[in-house]
């Protein structure tokens, strides 16, 4: 790095016709300094106005909602709240170690993994699953945490999936499985008479 360095010295003068005024010495003095320690490596998270993804299969057999918060790469862990519930998802591992100068540094290392509790809440390998039919948004809070600072979650991308339990089994269809039921169960019985 180089350094410039700019400074003047002042002294009072007195001009030939009796008025004083200020004479101003300028110097410059240049100085180089070198640093034989390497930059460490500068922490940042840029996706915190990233979009969390919310998903919620709203049917009758199993409501759920899906979370997925993406780009949370440089992300300590991701604490998920709802309904006086919480999960964590924790992503990176901290371990303060020193230099052989001795100087502190935190080396991070990806974890990858979850801390699972009781209740409504559970997850799908990156994804944070709430149980039940009556989401709401209300109720839920994310906070991402990197190693130096927690953002709140203020951006979320809805999407409800309404899911009939009519849409699940066409009611065509049962007649034509009664009948193959039946016939696969004379099959059977059949089979065992002959066999025995």
């Amino acid at each position: 790095m180089n350094v410039t360095m700019l400074w003047h010295h002042s002294t009072e003068t007195t001009h030939p016709n009796g008025n004083k005024g200020v004479k101003k010495d300028y110097s410059y003095a240049f100085m180089t300094i070198t640093d034989t320690e390497s930059l460490p490596l500068q922490y940042f998270y840029r996706s915190a106005n990233t979009s969390t993804h919310l998903l919620f299969y709203n049917n009758t057999f199993s409501p759920k909602t899906i979370i997925n918060v993406p780009e949370n790469e440089g992300l300590f862990y991701i604490e998920y709240s709802y309904d006086n519930e919480s999960i964590k998802q924790n992503l990176m591992n901290a371990e303060i170690e020193k230099n052989p100068k001795g100087i502190d540094f935190i080396n991070f290392s990806e974890v990858k993994r979850w801390e699972d509790p009781e209740g409504n809440l559970s997850h799908i390998t990156g994804c944070c699953v709430i149980k039940g039919a009556n989401f709401s948004l209300d109720d839920l809070n994310i906070s991402l945490r990197t190693p130096y600072s927690s953002i709140g979650v203020t951006d979320y991308n809805l999407t409800i999936n309404n899911v009939s339990a009519g849409s699940c089994i066409n009611p065509v269809l049962i007649p034509f499985m009664v009948v193959v039921g039946l016939l696969l169960s004379t099959l059977f019985i059949i089979i065992k008479k002959i066999g025995g």
